[in-house]
């Protein structure tokens, strides 16, 4: 009877407990959404308070932390911001795009329906004619284009062609009393689109933290250079702009749209995932109680959002001290910079192009009793300085030299590096790229990281040390870099005895005044001569000799405004490779081909900055070029190299954007379930397979776009950054060492949601494991009584 009743008490508290547990099991299914990156899984207007299922936690990394960043002065935080959102843009979108996307980053729930920004009617692809792409910054307020701010995915939304037109360029604001209304134009509905005065255009309640999210972005990634230069150009005042942030909160539609566009171009729109940041960037102090992705703010302070997104703590956790980098252990408290095998020293140097724009450097010596011996300075956002002596290290994109007073251009980032560091400007771009410290031409420079990772890669040996340490770099051999030199400037005036291997430089005509100026239509040949070296251009269709720029640089301007130009030249069997220097004309988008390969030109003639394309001629000997568009085509040619077979330098194209290709499908990978199995218990994994796969984190496609990185010359002693001086294999070469920059969360590596509220299926398995091995032991121990 005994065993009996023990038997009978083991099952009934086996059965309470595995009741118990059910509903643990049945809410944790509900407590991590996931998106979908190839279209919006979002809902509108449900609010989102987890960044969890985003690929969020990917993104804020490093000196992007969320601490990090919140502890940042408004000032500081602008540049922060706009260092991750630029670095991070690593696809620049077309205004096509914005069009034949938005079935994907517009949809709702993946219908493949377009929503529409004002109205939220669902319109389908079909209906092109009833919807515009609507540029939330009016583009006439901003840069007024459709490149760059003006054609970026987080910026133009679709919108209603009528709504459209009545909102025009409008500030956003508070419309009042005695407002004219607008509905949409289509004749099947009758959906309010906003209503606006002579002077404001007021959206309705659920778009406007949309609107004010967007406006902080182009703000804040574009500002200047897509003429987003203030807040309150578009906003009635930037109150109106943090009322409307606080009213419309962040819904999951808009998360997901943020999901999807960071796959096609890389960078997020970090107001949608922290739009206490707005707060932060006037210093107000953030509302109580306001819902966010991250977490509701309490008393003007957010707390640290858990890993992977989940619910907020009950006390913030901001940091009480200044949050410090992670100074390595083994860089030196005394120390001297090494670059394969060479040393930086407190020499000042200075590089003046043909433009007449000077670059303050600092020498490269190899004797090491020259080295500037300098100390790390630990900063309190998060970066590092550089100090010799009593004074600090300062690059801002441009110079390189020794200052007595610290700035953000005085700030760097360490990566790392194969056998050493790379050293990244903190807040210092240069047209939204970042900038790295380099050896270059016996400088030490700046310029945005290109393939030739040696010359970027710096070593922290101890000041005390007799001996040079030679970098554990593979093939560096102790060398700088290899002694074939990268080209200079264009228009520099450099003769063949300055670049060995170059036998013949052609420029166009006299410098004649500090204007554009057209020059003469060319007809039929025009020949230039250089040397023992002539070039003759035949094929002439709308070629214009004797033009200059800006700059007053000698140039062919090629096409016009309604015409497409073209030209061809033939050189010698000695002659390996030609190298052309082309530039925008004016300001005009400039897209090329030449000998049949496709080129996107974003240097300006009007800043005297041109871009090398490198043609290689070692088999083909004619080099033809053609304007691609008849509005589109005209630019300008400042110098043509000729290069022999003797010692020919590697130009690596740098601007080049052919057709643009998605793979958006096909490309996903099954790591996630090696990822999550590997860290259950077998128990666990025979009994919550089926659970474990519902919760499990989605695994994204990887989507690759070609992208060029766009940055004209800066005056550098290699205006167009061919990338490492040595013989060109015809490929352009974007890589750059994958942790020079935040992770594009392409792959969204998280777990599933184990800070639910209400628990897990994981926990809910563990629960039931054990229930059924405690009813087990006791019929076990029954048997073996009886």
């Amino acid at each position: 009877m005994k065993n009996k009743s023990i038997k009978l008490l083991s099952l009934v508290v086996a059965m309470l407990i595995i009741i118990s547990s059910l509903p643990i099991l049945t809410m944790a299914a509900d407590t991590a959404p996931s998106y979908s990156k190839d279209s919006n899984s979002g809902t509108r207007n449900e609010v989102c308070t987890t960044l969890a299922g985003t690929s969020a936690a990917s993104y804020y990394t490093g000196s992007y932390s969320y601490d990090r960043l919140f502890s940042l002065s408004s000032s500081t935080l602008k540049s922060s911001l706009h260092q991750l959102m630029t670095s991070t843009h690593t696809y620049e979108s077309s205004y096509d795009d914005c069009h034949y996307k938005a079935d994907k980053t517009d949809c709702e729930n993946g219908n493949g329906k377009v929503t529409l920004i004002y109205t939220s009617y669902q319109a389908t692809m079909s209906q092109w004619n009833g919807w515009n792409r609507e540029h939330v910054w009016p583009k006439s307020l901003g840069g007024n284009n459709t490149t760059g701010g003006g054609a970026d995915l987080h910026h133009i939304r679709p919108s209603d062609a009528g709504v459209n037109s009545s909102r025009g360029n409008k500030k956003y604001g508070e419309a009042g009393s005695g407002a004219s209304s607008k509905y949409g134009t289509d004749p099947a509905v009758d959906v309010l689109g906003g209503t606006y005065n002579s002077t404001y255009f007021e959206p309705l309640d659920n778009v406007k933290g949309d609107v004010a999210r967007i406006c902080l972005y182009v703000y804040v990634r574009w500002g200047s250079e897509w003429g987003a230069d203030s807040i309150t150009e578009v906003f009635q005042s930037v109150d109106v702009l943090l009322e409307w942030c606080e009213l419309d909160p962040v819904d999951t539609w808009e998360m997901g749209r943020n999901e999807v566009v960071q796959k096609i171009q890389g960078n997020r729109n970090v107001f949608i995932d922290y739009p206490e940041f707005a707060w932060l960037l006037y210093d107000r102090e953030v509302p109580e109680g306001m819902v966010t992705p991250s977490g509701s703010a309490l008393n003007g302070e957010v707390p640290t959002p858990p890993v992977g997104g989940g619910d907020t703590p009950d006390t913030p956790d901001t940091p009480d001290t200044p949050v410090v980098p992670d100074v390595p252990a083994e860089i030196p408290t005394s120390f001297v910079l090494q670059n394969g095998g060479k040393y930086v020293t407190d020499i000042a140097s200075t590089y003046t192009s043909s433009g007449g724009s000077t670059k303050k450097q600092l020498k490269i010596s190899a004797d090491k009793s020259d080295a500037a011996v300098m100390s790390l300075v630990e900063n309190s956002d998060g970066t590092v300085s550089f100090k010799c002596g009593n004074k600090y290290l300062l690059a801002d994109g441009t110079h390189v030299e020794l200052v007595t007073t610290q700035s953000d251009n005085t700030k760097f980032v360490l990566e790392t590096a194969d056998g050493g560091y790379f050293v990244k400007c903190a807040t210092a771009t240069y047209y939204g790229k970042a900038q790295y410290l380099e050896v270059y031409k016996e400088n030490l420079t700046c310029y945005g990281m290109s393939s030739d990772a040696l010359i970027y890669t710096f070593v922290f040996e101890s000041a005390d040390s007799t001996t040079p340490d030679t970098p554990d770099n593979p093939g560096n051999e102790g060398t700088q870099q290899p002694d074939d030199p990268k080209p200079d400037d264009p228009g520099a005036g450099n003769t063949p005895s300055d670049k060995d291997g170059l036998v013949a430089e052609f420029d166009f005509g006299a410098n004649s005044g500090a204007e554009h100026t057209d020059g003469t239509e060319a007809t039929g040949s025009k020949s230039y001569t250089s040397g023992d070296y002539t070039l003759t251009l035949t094929g002439l269709n709308k070629i214009y000799a004797d033009a200059t720029d800006a700059k007053g640089n000698s140039c062919l301007k090629v096409g016009t405004s309604s015409k497409t130009g073209s030209l061809s030249f033939t050189v010698g069997e000695d002659v390996d490779k030609v190298v052309l220097y082309v530039a925008m004309y004016k300001a005009k988008t400039t897209k090329l081909s030449v000998n049949g390969t496709d080129y996107e030109i974003k240097t300006s003639s009007n800043d005297g900055e041109y871009t090398a394309i490198t043609v290689d001629t070692s088999e083909n000997k004619t080099v033809t070029l053609v304007t691609v568009g008849s509005t589109t085509g005209r630019c300008m040619i400042n110098t043509i190299e000729f290069w022999s077979t003797v010692s020919t330098p590697d130009i690596d194209p740098p601007v080049i954007d052919p057709p643009e290709t998605e793979t958006e499908t096909d490309t996903e990978t099954d790591t996630e379930t090696d990822t999550e199995t590997d860290t259950e218990t077998e128990t666990e994994t025979e009994v919550s397979t089926e659970t474990e796969s519902e919760e499990g984190g989605e695994i994204d496609s990887t989507e690759k776009n070609p992208s060029d990185d766009g940055k004209p010359d800066d005056g550098k002693p290699d205006d167009s950054k061919p990338d490492d001086g040595k013989p060109d294999d015809g490929n352009p070469d974007d890589s750059k060492p994958d942790d020079s920059k935040p992770n594009d969360g392409n792959q969204n590596t998280q777990t599933p949601n184990k800070n639910g509220g209400c628990g897990s299926s994981v926990a809910g398995g563990a629960i039931l494991i054990s229930v059924l091995c405690i009813g087990a032991f006791a019929i076990t121990r029954k048997k073996k009584e009886d």
